[in-house]
C-alpha cells in the first residue's frame, strides 16, 4: 500500500521549516550587527563633534589674547602656546598664537598690521600626532592700528 499523499506532504514540509528558521536567524544577526555597527559610527561622529567645537572655542580665545596683546599697545612677535586649565571646559587643548607684525607708512601716516594666527588642538603641542579623537582648528585675523 502507498502513503497518502497528504503524509508524503507533510514529511518533506518539515526540513522546509527548519531551514526557513535558521535562514531567518541569520537574516535577523546581521541585522543586528549593523545596526550596532552603525549606532557606533553616529555616537563617533558626535564625540568628534564636540571635540570640533572645543577646538574652535580654544582658537577664538587664543584670537582674543592675541588681539588684546596686539592693541593693548605691547604689540606682538613670535609665537606663544597657550594651555587651559584643568577643570575648564577647554582642558586638554592648546592654542598656538603665531604673530607677526609689519610695518606700514601710508601717506605719512605709520601703522602697525599684525597678522595673528591661532592653531588650538586636543593636544600638549599643535599640530599635533594625527590620533583617532585628533582635533584641529585655525583661525586668523589682522589687527591694524596706528
Amino acid at each position: 500500500m502507498c502513503p497518502k499523499p497528504q503524509a508524503r506532504l507533510a514529511a518533506a514540509a518539515r526540513g522546509f521549516s527548519l531551514v526557513t528558521a535558521i535562514f531567518l536567524i541569520v537574516v535577523l544577526m546581521a541585522l543586528g550587527a549593523f545596526i550596532i555597527n552603525i549606532m557606533g559610527l553616529a555616537s563617533s561622529a558626535a564625540n568628534l563633534d564636540v571635540l570640533g567645537a572645543r577646538a574652535y572655542q580654544a582658537a577664538r580665545a587664543g584670537i582674543e589674547w592675541g588681539a588684546y596683546q596686539a592693541l593693548r599697545g605691547a604689540g606682538c612677535s613670535g609665537t606663544t602656546t597657550l594651555g587651559f586649565p584643568p577643570g575648564s571646559s577647554l582642558a586638554g587643548f592648546a592654542a598656538e598664537v603665531s604673530c607677526t607684525s609689519t610695518p606700514v607708512n601710508e601717506l605719512g601716516t605709520a601703522y602697525s598690521v599684525e597678522q595673528i594666527l591661532v592653531t588650538a588642538c586636543n593636544a600638549a603641542a599643535c599640530p599635533g600626532a594625527p590620533t583617532p579623537n585628533y582635533v584641529e582648528r585655525a583661525l586668523t585675523i589682522t589687527v591694524v592700528r596706528p
